[in-house]
Parts: C-alpha cells; sequence; structure tokens
C-alpha cells in the first residue's frame, strides 16, 4: 500500500520539532523530570493551555505540562485521567507508567510493557528523539537544529509495515513565530522515499516531494504575578540559548534584505568574516555590540549597524528564567553575503 505525504501532515503539526544536533546548552548536566514534560515531548514551550492544528485536532494540557485530552474535528476524544503525575489512562482504560532515565521520557503502557514511547532530549531540553506505535511496528522521529536555535531545522520519520519501509524528511522554515518560541506558521519542503518489497525481485524505490504550508494556534495559561505560585517551579524550567525570533532563516534574510553590500568601500574591500559581539538582555533587545574580528573599516562599521538594527530576540532562558546573555555572529559580505550564527556566552 503506498503511502501519501499528506497521511502525516496533520498528526507532524502537533509533534516536536527539534532534532538531533549539537549538544551546546544553556545549562549542563542532566536533566529533571519538570524539563521533560508532555509539553517538553511535543517539543513546545510554555505553560500552554491547549494547541488546536490546521486539521482542527485540539490537544489539551493541564499546568504541569502534561497531556489532558486531544479532541479531533468529528467531536471524537480522548480523555487522560490521571492518579497521580507519573500514571494515567486513556478514556478509563490501561494504566500507563512515566518514568525517567537520563534525560529520556518513557510512557509504558503496563499491560504491554515490551513497546514503551520514549523521548530523549539533549540537555538544552530539546527534543531529539522519540519512537511510538505506529501499527504495526514502531516509528522513530529524529530533530535536527542548527546551533542552539529551539526550533528544529529538519524532522525525518522512519516507519515499515508488511509492504515495505518509509523515510518522511521535512526540511522546516519558520514564518511566524510567537514570544514564547513556538511556530505558529511553518514552510515544510517535504519528500517521502518508500521501499517497497517485491517477492523473487528487486525492491522498488521512490521519492515523492511536496511543499507543506502548517499552522497552528496555541493558547496560554495566565501569567502568574507572583513566580512562587506557579505550578512548576521557576528552578525547574528550561534553559535555552537566545535566537533571532524565525531562526536561523530569519536572520540570514534580514541581513540580506538590510545590507548594502554596493557601497564601493565594501564592495572592494576584500575577504574576510566579520565577527560582531552583542548582548541580549533579558527582554530581548540588543545592546553592546562589538567587533571581534575586524576585516576592515567599511565592513566593521557596516556588521555594526546590521546588528545593532536588528529587532528583538527570543531572550535566553536559565531554569525558566529571562537571564542576559551574549552571542556572537559572523558576517561576510564580500565575494557573497555570508550570515551565521557563531556562539552563545553566559555572563
Amino acid at each position: 500500500m503506498k503511502k501519501q505525504i499528506l497521511f502525516l501532515v496533520g498528526l507532524l503539526s502537533l509533534m516536536p520539532l527539534v532534532l538531533m544536533g549539537q549538544n551546546s546548552t544553556a545549562g549542563s548536566g542532566k536533566l529533571i523530570p519538570e524539563q521533560m514534560t508532555g509539553l517538553r515531548a511535543k517539543g513546545l514551550y510554555g505553560n500552554i493551555r491547549t494547541v488546536t492544528d490546521g486539521d482542527g485536532m485540539t490537544m489539551t494540557f493541564n499546568k504541569q505540562g502534561n497531556i489532558t485530552s486531544k479532541r479531533w474535528k468529528d467531536g471524537s476524544e480522548n480523555v487522560y485521567s490521571y492518579t497521580n503525575q507519573s500514571q494515567y489512562s486513556i478514556d478509563g482504560h490501561g494504566s500507563y507508567k512515566i518514568t525517567f532515565a537520563e534525560n529520556k521520557r518513557l510512557e509504558t503502557d503496563i499491560q504491554e510493557p515490551e513497546c514503551p514511547e520514549h523521548y530523549i532530549f539533549d540537555n538544552q531540553g530539546r527534543l531529539i528523539e522519540s519512537k511510538y506505535m505506529m501499527w504495526p511496528a514502531m516509528a522513530t522521529e529524529k530533530y535536527t537544529y542548527v546551533g542552539s536555535e529551539q526550533l528544529p531545522s529538519k524532522m525525518t520519520l522512519e516507519h515499515y509495515d508488511e509492504m515495505g519501509t518509509y523515510l518522511f524528511t521535512y526540511i522546516y522554515e519558520y514564518i511566524d513565530v510567537d514570544t514564547h518560541g513556538n511556530w505558529t506558521k511553518r514552510k515544510a519542503a517535504a519528500s517521502l522515499k518508500t521501499t517497497e518489497y517485491v517477492e523473487n525481485g528487486s525492491d522498488k524505490v521512490s521519492t515523492e516531494r511536496k511543499t507543506l504550508y502548517e499552522t497552528r494556534t496555541i493558547t496560554y495559561y495566565p501569567e502568574t504575578a507572583n513566580a512562587s505560585a506557579s505550578s512548576t517551579p521557576a528552578a525547574t524550567g528550561p534553559s535555552r540559548y537566545p535566537a533571532f525570533v524565525g531562526g536561523q532563516t530569519a536572520m540570514k534574510k534580514f541581513f540580506a534584505d538590510n545590507a548594502n553590500p554596493r557601497k564601493p568601500a565594501i564592495a572592494t574591500a576584500g575577504y574576510g568574516e566579520v565577527i560582531v559581539e552583542f548582548t541580549v538582555t533579558e527582554n530581548g533587545e540588543i545592546l553592546n555590540a562589538k567587533l571581534k574580528g575586524r576585516v576592515s573599516v567599511s565592513m566593521d562599521e557596516e556588521a555594526l549597524r546590521l546588528v545593532n538594527m536588528m529587532p528583538k530576540w527570543n531572550s535566553g532562558l536559565i531554569n525558566g528564567q529571562p537571564t542576559r546573555m551574549n552571542v556572537q555572529v559572523g558576517l561576510r559580505f564580500f565575494p557573497k553575503q555570508e550570515f551565521r550564527y557563531i556562539k552563545t556566552i553566559l555572563h
């Protein structure tokens, strides 16, 4: 049975975005359970109440970050009832236990313990792998990030059945990202490589490609005036590096749209990368831009001009608290424009 790319579009819009990538972190060491909630297992950030995808499927979460219901457009619904924060049933049936190993969340059906769902995170708290049952076998998703970005640049999903194997690949471009760092609109270059088993012959391999546009609506619980009143203590919140809103793709577009490479002094300045370091404040403002690697006066000045005109970033977090951090970026104007994130430095 040939599977189409659209088979997973609605499902993937609510699945985690983040991927197997670099392990640079704003925190260090292994995560604690409060950093591996059901929300984080879906690649979501912040005190989310509901997420509704473009097909009308809504997931609802409690204030502890665990899913409480899935409701589809046709009115059908799964309700998750928790005996405690580590055990639940679905629609009153079964018993599922949540356990944690090092940077891993496991959800195990007590009646069928041989096939637990698992979610693996990097030290920054980003999802890098999830595995779950997609009958008749387990499916595996892997996520790839660029640098310390919060949202993944790529996701792959591998699955098989009695007819063959299927490899889905999604390359993401984020169009709209909210203030919590969750995407609300994105573009995906999607491909499906199908290997169909052929009895007494060579397997048949085919590839399909599509461009997808996905949207979703997210609601949040109200922020509490007193952090100590929060159901999740700040000391157990997520950690992340600051990021340009929309990710590296949006940052490169901003620089490309605003750079002035036609200035003769820049066009003839020669080769080299200008490195600029700046501070991203607790509310995302850009301050204290300074040169860490020079090329020429004209190129150095242009690089500083571009950095200083950047819009607010998504601020960095340590244990859920907005934290001032320094960021370095590299800008190259000749022979072609190139812009890249280099690293984040903690104060």
